[in-house]
Formats: structure tokens, C-alpha cells, sequence
């Protein structure tokens, strides 16, 4: 069990070794800065390695290591703070641009809620001015139907009247040869006196 916690414990100082080297030796940072890590690491984990402990740098190489990583750290720092300011730069920018976007398409929504409005009420008056035509179309119809059963009418009242005249008149005619009432009831008489066969 205690030699698994002692390789564990190895890799676990290896990995790390090798993560510190890498992002070191991306900075640009010199060997001894390293070496004063190595030592660092090796000193917190030396119960757990096999390995003896390396030579203790002194205190000049320790301050020269901690200078150049001062210096690399602030040449770092600057990097990433001009990366900051242009990515807060580009950020501002493209919220910007995603807002004067925002803002064209809400006039777009505007105008074309506009355009909806004005189709509708356009849509409103032509229906109603449809209305009023069919209404007026109807009317018109109601007024020819009026009209015409009004003229079918006085036509009939006309041929009623020529007729009556007519047969006003042939009773007129008629009436010339018929018996007065003061000789009716001697022809009455003179009929029963001398019946005639049909």
C-alpha cells in the first residue's frame, strides 16, 4: 500500500514537473526559474519520491530566479491586459453593432406594424365601401323590381280600362236595340202571346 501512494505520488510530482516546465518554457522563462520550481516541488513531495534531494540553489540564484520570473510574470500581465482591453474593445463593438441591429430591426417592426395597420384600415374602408355598394346594388334592384311591378301594374290598369271602355261601349251599341221601359211590359205580353221555337 505505501509503495502505491510512493508511485502515485512520483507520477502525480512528474505531472506536475512536466505542466510547470511547459507553461515555463511558453513564457520564455530562463532554466533557473525552473530549477528553483524543481526544487520547490521536490521539497513538498520528497517524503513520497525515492529519489534523494537535489542541491538547495542559494540565496543569489533564488533571488536572480525570482527576478527573471518577476519580470517574464510582468511582461505576461501586460500581454494579457492589452488582449483585454481589445477584447473589451471588440466586446463593446459587437454589442453595439447587436444593438443599432436591435434598434433597425424594432424600426422595421414599427414600419411594417404601420404597413399592417394602414393595409387593415384600407381593408376596413374597402369593406365597408363593398358594403355600401351592395347595398346600393341591392337598392337599385329593389327599385327596378318596384319599378317594373309598378309598370306591370299600370299596363293591366291600362288594359282593364281599354276594356271596360270597350265593353262600355259594346254595351252602348248593344243597348240601342234594346226595349225601353215603357214598352217593356207590352212586349212581355206580345212574346207570350206569340212564343217563338228555338
Amino acid at each position: 500500500m505505501f509503495r502505491l501512494r510512493q508511485l502515485a505520488s512520483a507520477q502525480l510530482l512528474q505531472n506536475a514537473q512536466q505542466e510547470v516546465q511547459e507553461q515555463l518554457h511558453a513564457a520564455s522563462i530562463l532554466p533557473s526559474v525552473v530549477q528553483l520550481w524543481d526544487f520547490q516541488l521536490q521539497q513538498t513531495c520528497c517524503m513520497a519520491t525515492a529519489k534523494p534531494a537535489p542541491k538547495v540553489p542559494s540565496l543569489h540564484e533564488r533571488r536572480v530566479a525570482n527576478y527573471e520570473y518577476c519580470k517574464a510574470r510582468e511582461i505576461w500581465r501586460r500581454k494579457v491586459g492589452k488582449l483585454r482591453m481589445q477584447w473589451l474593445k471588440e466586446y463593446k463593438d459587437r454589442f453595439a453593432a447587436k444593438q443599432q441591429e436591435a434598434e433597425s430591426v424594432k424600426q422595421q417592426v414599427k414600419q411594417l406594424r404601420e404597413l399592417q395597420n394602414a393595409a387593415k384600415q384600407t381593408d376596413e374602408t374597402r369593406d365597408t365601401l363593398d358594403r355600401q355598394l351592395r347595398d346600393a346594388e341591392r337598392a337599385y334592384e329593389m327599385a327596378m323590381i318596384r319599378c317594373a311591378a309598378a309598370v306591370r301594374q299600370e299596363f293591366r290598369q291600362r288594359t282593364l280600362e281599354q276594356y271596360q271602355e270597350g265593353r262600355r261601349g259594346e254595351l252602348l251599341e248593344a243597348s240601342r236595340h234594346w226595349i225601353p221601359a215603357e214598352q217593356l211590359e207590352a212586349r212581355i205580353a206580345a212574346a207570350l202571346d206569340n212564343p217563338t221555337h228555338f
